[in-house]
């Protein structure tokens, strides 16, 4: 009797098995699937790149490249081009697990705080604010996007909003900020940070997001300063970067596109977050040598390490608003 059921069970096994193979190969497209055996092997790769995806099975698989991650189901653009969808529940433990840990998008929000009232001037040159709402929203956040997609990072908007401080203190915070310049490391004076801390009207912080305070100058030839433990940014809007301090500040470029050539604000941002995320500068002398994040030729890539870290860092920020 129990050789029966078992007989009996192991052919049911076999038709649902069966029948699992044939959804899957029309899931994929109709085409046939490779056998698991002829699948490459080894640790997965990063996301956006094409890897071997196994069904539940485990007795086929097919190589393509991860789209997205949607209401259940999984997005994957095949060899030859096609796009597909799969269920996440259709594919084998390992994939699933890679889609929830490495596949899918991490969101993380930016609050931008736009301070009006630091006028300044340096080299006869009057400095204020002239970002706005809109150029954040429709110009500098693609851009930024743009630069973190390969790791599978999305920055949303949360706000924007005008930014303040108090009236005293403010004069020596700018006169400071003006006369502020690098040391033979390259840091900034830490100075100037403590006394903008000390002006500033925090008490607008979206605790949900990462606050990016925007004034116009913060330094000779800086752009941003990053307080990881704080969540917080600090930026430029007009820098002297580019002549490395020779000339009078300007605006800031918006957005520059690659190949690097002087940087941009919406890059600043992207450079800034980074550190949010963990992410130090790079030793100039360790190659891959064009990354964003610094080095021995300012660029926009970031490294298969620095995508790792800066995921794992973006899902500790959404779990744990400050």
């Amino acid at each position: 009797m129990t050789t029966r059921r078992t007989i009996r069970w192991g052919a049911a096994a076999v038709r649902v098995a069966t029948i699992l193979t044939g959804v899957m190969a029309c899931l994929w497209g109709g085409m046939p699937l490779l056998a698991q055996e002829g699948a490459p092997k080894g640790p997965a790769a990063a996301a956006g790149e094409t890897r071997a995806w196994t069904d539940m099975t485990g007795k086929v698989s097919r190589e393509a490249e991860f789209l997205k991650a949607e209401d259940g189901q999984v997005h994957l653009r095949l060899k030859g081009g096609k796009e597909t969808k799969i269920p996440l529940n259709d594919l084998s433990k390992k994939d699933r697990d890679w889609v929830r840990n490495e596949g899918a998008v991490e969101r993380v929000a930016v609050h931008f705080h736009l301070v009006a009232d630091m006028e300044m001037a340096k080299g006869g040159v009057a400095m204020t604010n002239w970002l706005t709402p809109e150029m954040i929203a429709t110009t500098v956040m693609p851009e930024v996007n743009r630069i973190w997609s390969p790791a599978k990072i999305e920055w949303t908007l949360s706000g924007v909003t005008p930014g303040k401080t108090r009236s005293e203190g403010r004069a020596a915070t700018i006169a400071t900020l003006l006369a502020a310049t690098r040391d033979s490391e390259g840091e900034g004076d830490p100075e100037r940070i403590r006394k903008l801390e000390a002006i500033l009207h925090d008490n607008r912080n979206d605790p949900r997001a990462i606050n990016i305070y925007v004034i116009p100058y913060l330094g000779g030839t800086s752009q941003g300063h990053a307080q990881p433990g704080r969540r917080r940014v600090f930026l430029g809007q007009w820098t002297d970067k580019p002549s490395r301090g020779e000339r009078p500040p300007e605006k800031c470029l918006l957005v520059e596109g690659e190949p690097f050539q002087q940087g941009s604000f919406a890059r600043t941002v992207a450079h800034e977050v980074g550190h949010i995320l963990g992410l130090k500068h790079p030793e100039k002398n360790v190659p891959p040598f064009e990354r964003l994040m610094g080095g021995k030729n300012p660029a926009y890539d970031l490294t298969a390490e620095e995508k790792a870290t800066a995921r794992k860092t973006a899902r500790t920020l959404v779990s744990t608003p400050r």
